[in-house]
This record gives C-alpha cells, structure tokens and sequence, in this order.
C-alpha cells in the first residue's frame, strides 16, 4: 500500500485477503506494470452466518418432500417452503437475491410417468415459484422428492 493505495511491485496479476466483521474476502486483479495502481474485484466472499458468495457458488438450494404435509429435508438459504397447491411450490429465500435474473435447476421424482414436465412459475428477488408434476393435460401432482438449486447474484 503506497500513498494510500495498493500498488503492483511487479508486472503480473496481484491478489487480495481481507476480512472484516467475520467476512473474509478473496480478490484478484488483472496485470497491471510495477508501481500501477490495483483495482481489485472480490470474486469469494464467506459472510459471518457461513454462506460463499461468488458466481460458482449455489446462493440458494433446497431438497424437500412435497407429499402430503410439506417437510423441508435439508436446504441453505431457504428460510421456508409454501405449497401452493397440488404439485406447485415457493422456496422462500433466507437472504434476497439481488435481482431476478438468476438461474435455477429443478429435479423431481416421478409421481407419475404422464407427468414428466416440471419448472419454473415465477422468479422473485426473495422467492421462486415451481411446479413440480404437470402433465400435458396441464393436471399436477404432488412428488415425494423435490429438489431446488438457484445460482446468480
């Protein structure tokens, strides 16, 4: 650090560690020529509460069993799940997402090979709406296993 800024000693990449308030942070910073400024961009930040936040990492994921009274079987930011009727469900996030252009991956197990169809309904920045059983008479079903995985920001 020189003149109240961090500085390459070198041509090359530079990295970065800091942690603060029980988050630790990993950074990187493209080539830069010796004594140039660094830029540097967190690409893994481990927040107090244990969760990763990066772009590789799931920012939320759940594995529950719709079938009659709804159980969660485990999960990672998902404060809860709402059955919204027969074969449709919301996860409800812990900590928001920071917009709805995330990624979600949905797998269930087949109640019924008539109803092969599953995905998403709707994307919230503090929920995501599925179905889980719909045939292509549009009828649902309830499934035993069912499985939730959101990555993005």
């Amino acid at each position: 650090v020189t003149n109240d800024r961090f500085e390459y000693i070198g041509t090359g990449h530079a990295t970065h560690y800091r942690q603060s308030d029980g988050t630790h942070d990993f950074q990187t910073a493209a080539s830069g020529s010796a004594d140039g400024a660094i830029t540097f961009s967190t690409k893994l930040s481990i927040t107090e509460d244990g969760r990763g936040l990066s772009q590789f990492t799931a920012k939320s994921w759940v594995t529950f069993n719709g079938l009659n009274t709804l159980a969660i079987l485990d999960s990672h930011n998902v404060s809860s799940v709402t059955d919204n009727g027969v074969g449709d469900y919301t996860p409800n996030f812990t900590n928001n997402m920071a917009n709805v252009n995330y990624s979600v991956s949905l797998t269930a197990e087949l109640a019924s090979s008539s109803k092969p169809n599953r995905g998403v309904q709707s994307r919230a920045v503090g929920a995501v709406q599925v179905y889980a059983q719909r045939g292509t008479d549009g009828s649902m079903s309830d499934t035993s296993y069912v499985s939730v995985l959101v990555f993005g920001d």
